[in-house]
């Protein structure tokens, strides 16, 4: 797979752009009440007006607007934002009202932050490199919505939001590696601690009874359109190829 040694130092890492993303159509996992993702984030520039930018997201493939998203965030006004570029995690039951979470942590360009979101069914957190980073609600609640609150059919796509069906939009310059999403399981505090020391996912000790889910390397690259599911058939296609970059 690449991976040179711990704490997430591969070869490389994918750069998605404004007109390349990668997706999953209806993942194995798309009705989790509850699980966690990992992924190492950097932004090449951040937003300092008004936007919305894509991370990773899971939407219904028809046109209600239900939806599932992480994305880097940048508002005027609205509690937690304090006109700032932040981590927003957002969540929505179709016709719903929206919960908006957002990040302590200002996101720095050319930071790389190694990023853990857990949902247990009862509400979400967020790690960044390990430690729990504190979630203001700028709307809503930090209630437990997970990837069970996206209705119909489902698509969950890396680099863009994707939203009612419609194309993918909101889709910038994000880096990314090391995606693993563990399915139906709330990692510990101590467990994502772990993850973040050890950088290779098949290496944490709670590794043999975590459920299934998926794990991409992002620098390996196995086909100029798909990225293979290192845990599973959940492979992901990429849509006019995005570029692999040295870490």
């Amino acid at each position: 797979m690449g991976v040179a040694s711990a704490r997430f130092r591969n070869l490389k890492r994918v750069n998605f752009s404004p007109s390349q993303s990668g997706l999953i159509n209806a993942p194995s996992w798309q009705n989790d009440t509850q699980g966690t993702i990992f992924f190492e984030l950097e932004l090449p520039t951040v937003l300092s007006a008004a936007g919305t930018d894509g991370i990773i997201s899971m939407g219904s493939t028809t046109s209600d607007n239900s939806r599932f998203f992480i994305a880097h965030r940048w508002q005027a006004g609205g509690a937690g934002y304090n006109n700032l570029p932040k981590i927003e995690i957002s969540t929505r039951s179709n016709g719903g009202t929206i919960s908006q979470l957002l990040s302590t942590t200002t996101l720095v360009a050319g930071t790389k932050y190694k990023c853990a979101i857990r949902g247990n069914g009862s509400a979400k957190k967020l790690y960044i490199n390990g430690v729990p980073n504190a979630l203001n609600v700028s709307s809503g609640t930090n209630n437990g919505d997970w990837f069970n609150v996206v209705t119909n059919a489902k698509r969950i796509t890396y680099g863009t939001l994707y939203i009612a069906g419609a194309a993918p939009v909101n889709n910038y310059a994000v880096r990314m590696d090391q995606i693993w999403y563990i399915s139906g399981y709330a990692c510990t505090d101590a467990e994502v601690l772990e993850f973040y020391t050890n950088g290779n996912p098949r290496a944490v000790s709670f590794a043999n009874r975590m459920p299934g889910g998926s794990f991409f390397s992002c620098g390996d690259r196995d086909s100029q359109v798909i990225m293979y599911d290192r845990t599973g058939s959940n492979n992901m296609s990429l849509i006019s190829l995005p570029t692999y970059i040295a870490t």
